[in-house]
């Protein structure tokens, strides 16, 4: 019971530091640390309880890297990253959520090769696992790689779209990246053509304040590309 608790404050704490909410995830994270912990005090070799450890270890020094010369601040992102690494080798439970949370920690290192590596393990045992398609799709395209990096996000769509709960949370996030993946291929009207229908989206109310960013970012992008047509 311990074990599960404190991966679900973990894991929540690993969604909020994605969306750079990091005061509220640190909160989680050490309400996380202290089940986990307490766990592997009685049994050092329950490695499923490594990936709570280490993402705890990374994200906590990534929020404070800017402070890691002072001795209460030490930056143990290596630690943190191993920590995951044995998870993912010597686990059964978080083997697998081990290895989608240092697809993500990679993108946050800018590695983006051993990201993209992450996940393609993923997808060949769970070859339509949003976890892996997810980190995928964004380590193709910080590297770069914008014709792969649509197919993925192109995928994901199909699948959000087809789900029963849509809340066109995703639906719209995935049409801005695909509208940014033309963009970035200098196919203009796609671009523009994704980006306006982002806009004709009704989302749940629930995620509306959530995307007004997103929704802003379409506006810039059409603008953009209107201009470059125009040239």
């Amino acid at each position: 019971d311990r074990f599960y608790l404190g991966s679900a404050y973990s894991y929540k704490s690993f969604q909020l530091s994605r969306e750079n909410k990091y005061i509220s995830a640190l909160k989680l994270a050490i309400k996380g640390m202290k089940q986990i912990n307490s766990v592997i005090e009685q049994d050092s070799s329950f490695y499923d309880a490594y990936i709570g450890v280490g993402s705890y270890l990374y994200w906590r020094s990534y929020m404070t890297r800017n402070f890691s010369w002072l001795p209460f601040f030490a930056d143990q992102r290596l630690k943190g990253i191993a920590l995951i690494k044995t998870s993912f080798d010597k686990g059964e439970i978080s083997k697998w959520a081990a290895l989608s949370n240092l697809a993500w920690i990679y993108i946050q290192e800018e590695k983006f090769d051993h990201a993209i590596h992450c996940a393609e393990i993923g997808l060949a045992r769970f070859p339509s696992a949003r976890t892996f398609l997810w980190p995928l799709g964004d380590a193709q395209y910080k590297n770069n790689s914008f014709d792969a990096a649509l197919k993925t996000y192109q995928h994901l769509l199909m699948l959000v779209t087809n789900e029963l709960f849509n809340n066109r949370y995703n639906e719209i996030v995935l049409e801005l990246k695909i509208a940014q993946c033309y963009f970035a291929l200098e196919m203009w009207q796609s671009a523009r053509s994704h980006a306006s229908q982002l806009l004709l989206i009704t989302p749940d109310d629930e995620v509306k304040k959530r995307l007004e960013s997103k929704q802003k970012h379409a506006r810039e992008l059409i603008k953009t590309v209107d201009a470059i047509i125009k040239e």
